[in-house]
């Protein structure tokens, strides 16, 4: 028995949720925000003077790679550090770009409100496309929606100003690792990552999913019914008031196997708690650890497009 879809109704209805989710939002700025390389350089004082120079954070650390054992993290790197680098490290390889998109607020004494709900609403229901099976993540400043170093990840926070409009922002940031998953990025030079439009990439890698808890019951019901009937042509059915309580066992059965398996999807911290209400995990947990029994149960619409304000002839808000 194929499983049930949600009505075009439920579509409409959770479109009508994601609205009023964007609503406060104004506009949103896109940036590259950190990128890593490796290399095999023996002295490292030019670059280190570059960067010194245009006033950019870095990091420098050893790692076990036999022919490039060194390691920079470079934030928010701009366009002349990135021309003049390549020729100063010589032989490299560029292992994580991390792209953010700050979703802004009017300035107001609602703005910090405003932004923590929408944060709670994406950790709620932000999926990424082409996922596996990972633990979401949730800290005092933020979620993570895998562990750390897998090839995609997603952070969000609210808590600090935007890096580029310096107002109340939901920071959005895609986090790729490996040369592999930065390839897939398309820039042939690291010039050519400041045109990555982090906004177009995070619409294409994402949607807002809601599974529908009246559906879900439903599927539980079918597999129950599938457990009876393969019982019955077994001739183990039991009959009766034995059979009501086949079917309670078989109910309690599936809510605990749905509740470990969210349990697992759900890494460390007091969000990790499993909720009593098993609709009430993000829409990430369900769709990967208990895809089966979630199925087609589940309203997706794209992700907003929010007006840009960082693209030409545009600029942040005051």
């Amino acid at each position: 028995m194929p499983l049930k879809r949600p009505h075009r109704r439920h579509h409409q209805a959770f479109q009508h949720e994601v609205d009023i989710a964007f609503a406060p939002v104004v506009g949103c700025v896109s940036y590259l925000d950190t990128i890593e390389v490796i290399t095999g350089w023996k002295d490292g004082t030019l670059a280190m003077r570059l960067l010194s120079q245009h006033g950019i954070k870095w990091v420098k650390s050893r790692n076990p790679h036999p022919r490039m054992p060194r390691t920079l993290r470079i934030q928010r790197p701009s366009r002349t550090v990135l021309e003049q680098l390549p020729p100063i490290l010589g032989r490299f390889e560029l292992v994580r770009v991390d792209l953010a998109v700050d979703l802004l607020f009017a300035d107001s004494p609602a703005a910090n409100a405003q932004a923590l709900a929408l944060q709670a609403f994406l950790q709620a229901h932000l999926t990424q496309r082409w996922h596996g099976m990972r633990k979401m993540g949730f800290a005092a400043h933020g979620t993570y929606w895998a562990s750390p170093w897998k090839g995609r990840n997603i952070v969000i926070y609210s808590d600090r100003p935007s890096k580029l409009a310096g107002g109340p922002c939901t920071h959005v940031e895609m986090r790729f690792y490996s040369t592999k998953q930065v390839r897939k990025l398309g820039a042939g030079s690291l010039v050519e990552l400041l045109y990555v439009r982090a906004e177009e990439l995070l619409r294409g890698q994402c949607v807002l999913s809601k599974p529908h808890a009246e559906l879900v019951n439903r599927n539980i019901e079918d597999l129950i019914n599938r457990t009876a009937i393969a019982w019955r042509k077994a001739g183990q059915l039991p009959r009766g008031r034995l059979y009501k309580r086949f079917r309670h066992e078989c109910r309690a059965d599936v809510a605990r196997k749905v509740r470990a398996t969210i349990a697992r999807g759900l890494a460390h911290g007091v969000a990790g708690d499993v909720p009593a209400d098993l609709s009430d995990a993000p829409a990430q947990v369900w769709l990967e650890g208990y895809r089966k029994l979630v199925g087609r149960a589940v309203a997706q619409v794209p992700f907003p497009s929010v007006p840009l304000f960082n693209s030409p002839g545009h600029a942040p808000p005051a």
